[in-house]
Formats: C-alpha cells, structure tokens, sequence
C-alpha cells in the first residue's frame, strides 16, 4: 500500500471544483475561493491557486487546503484536505533541514509550500525507500495543520515606519521563510504597530529584521499581521551623551549634519558646547537651543595698571572647567 492510498484515505476529504485556468498538481497547495457549486447532488466549494494573505486579511489561516493525488485539470472537479486530524502529502520548494516540526505554508500564486512560512507542520519528509517510490523525489513534505503557525513569522521591513493614526503605527514587510539560519523574503504585507502612549516612537526602518503575527481584530488594532517583536525607542527629539564613536539605528551624531533636518534631526550642532537649562526671559538662557560664553575673558586695562600690564590688553588663561570630550547623540524622526 503506497502513500496515495493510506495516508490519504482516512483524511478528511472535501469535494472542490477547481476555479483557476491552471491544472491543480497533485498535492498541490490552493485556497478556498468562496462560494460553492454542486455536482450530482454533492456541495462542492470553490478553491483556486494560493495568493498573498494580505489578499485574504486575516481570514488567510482558514482557507489553505491541499488537494489529493490526482491532477485536478480547470473547472474540474477533485478532492482536497485541510489536514487537521490527519497528515497528507504537500508539493514544496525545497527539503530544508531533514527533521520534523518544521514550518510550511503557501507561497503566493504557485501550488507549492515553502519552508518557513505558515499553515502546516512538517510531519516527516516523502524520502526515498519503501512506499515513498510512488513519489519519487524530494519535493513532497508530510504535512498536518497547524493551529499555532501563525503565533508568529520572521519579516523584514520594506519601509520605514508610518504614523498613521493616534492609534497605531505601521509600514511594509516582507514575510520570510526561515531555514534556521537565512531569511528568505516571500510575501509583502502591510504590518501594524500598536499604539503605546509611552512617550517614545516606534524606530524601525527598511531592512530591519522583525516578527509579526496574524491576529483577530481587538480593538487596539483593526486585524491584520501586528509586529510582535520590540519597535519602540526613545521619543524624537531626545539627546543622549555616548561614549560610541557612532550613532544606533534611528540616532545621529549631533554634527549639524547627520542630525540635519533633512534627516529627521534638529540640525543642532553639539560640538565643542556644554549643554545647558533653558530658561524663559533669561538674558543668557532664554533662546531656545541658542549659544553664549567664551573659552576666554579679555580685559581691557585703558590707562591703568592691571594685573602688572600698563595701558595694554590682557587675556587669561582658559577658564574652562576639567573636562572630557564625548558625542552627544539626538534620537531621529524616521518614518515615512
């Protein structure tokens, strides 16, 4: 008895017609398209080709299906599973890692499952030997659903984060498949950042490596993929003293330049300058990130005798306190 027959016979099978102009490979990954047919009296649903979940909003954990092991030629009609109970057959990419427990999931607009990404979980691979001749080849994982996939997916940021709203944050990311050890980007989404009244900002930027989980609406959020992963820093405009050489992501160098408008900054330029409190009316402290003082005082003696010196200019020594030198760092508006 080979993999076509007893592995598959106790699953739960649903009736489908295939809604897409491509043939449905066997084993091959669809979704459900909604809606149904019937044919000889049996209710059959409507499933197509898998697309983006962003495509589906948070609807894309239910609909995912595999079909059975037979082609399924267009507006025909075939079997599919959802492989709750029971584990089935899936077309994949690639093998990966040799172990079970790995993540699979559609990779939009093919018939296949790519490593890493949500909906099943391995439960072994198809490998050759024994009643695995009838497939043959490395392409086929053993699959069951899985309820957790979507607790959360390793992303990498296309954008930089946006301020939508008072709300929630939020900006662009690709949904990767994961091997373990390299990210692979497969599937652009829009991800949402809660909303924390913290008095900081979220400090994500393309590129930056993050998580993200597919969730129910809850009122802080409208439903969708939420990054789950820390995002927030210190509020935009914060300045903090280093002893760093260079500034972390989100933060310059307060140089007048790195930390320029056009950059998110203030253009403050803190070099060479002892910070201190502002004060409103005071002659000397009173001009917002205004400047004052002298390393030196020049006295100027007239006709008089002072400090030994008749009717010439005399300058002090520095007056400067002790000291050590340190960049000041000023703490970025980088959203889009």
């Amino acid at each position: 008895m080979g993999w076509g027959d007893a592995p598959l016979t106790d699953t739960e099978w649903i009736p489908f017609r295939n809604e897409h102009a491509e043939t449905v490979p066997a084993y091959g990954a669809m979704v459900f398209n909604g809606g149904y047919v019937t044919a000889g009296g049996i209710v059959c649903i409507k499933a197509t080709r898998t697309r983006s979940p962003e495509y589906y909003g948070t609807n894309f954990c239910y609909p995912l299906l595999i079909n059975g092991p037979s082609d399924v030629a267009s507006g025909a009609y075939g079997r599919c599973t959802i492989a709750s109970n029971r584990p089935t057959l899936a077309l994949c990419t690639t093998r990966g890692s040799d172990s079970a427990g790995n993540r699979f999931g559609p990779i939009p607009d093919t018939w296949t499952l790519g490593i890493g990404l949500p909906g099943f979980r391995q439960v072994s691979w198809s490998t050759a030997g024994g009643d695995a001749d009838e497939i043959g080849d490395s392409t086929h994982v053993v699959v069951m659903r899985d309820p957790d996939a979507f607790s959360y997916i390793p992303a990498v940021a296309t954008t930089n984060w946006d301020d939508r709203s008072a709300t929630f944050w939020a900006l662009q990311a690709d949904l990767c498949a994961y091997d373990g050890s390299t990210r692979s980007p497969q599937i652009n989404v829009s991800v949402e950042l809660p909303y924390y009244a913290s008095g900081g900002h979220p400090n994500i930027v393309s590129g930056a490596e993050l998580f993200v989980a597919l969730i129910q609406s809850d009122g802080a959020v409208s439903g969708g993929w939420v990054c789950v992963s820390p995002y927030m820093d210190a509020a935009i405009g914060t300045v903090r003293a280093t002893i760093k050489t260079t500034a972390p992501t989100g933060w310059a160098i307060m140089d007048g330049t790195a930390n320029g408008a056009g950059n998110g900054g203030s253009g403050t330029d803190m070099r060479g300058y002892f910070p201190v409190g502002y004060k409103s009316g005071d002659s000397d402290f009173g001009s917002w990130l205004g400047t004052g003082g002298d390393r030196t005082h020049v006295h100027d003696s007239g006709t008089g005798t002072t400090f030994g010196t008749t009717g010439t200019d005399y300058t002090e020594d520095s007056h400067l306190p002790p000291y050590r030198s340190l960049n000041f760092i000023e703490r970025l508006d980088n959203s889009e």
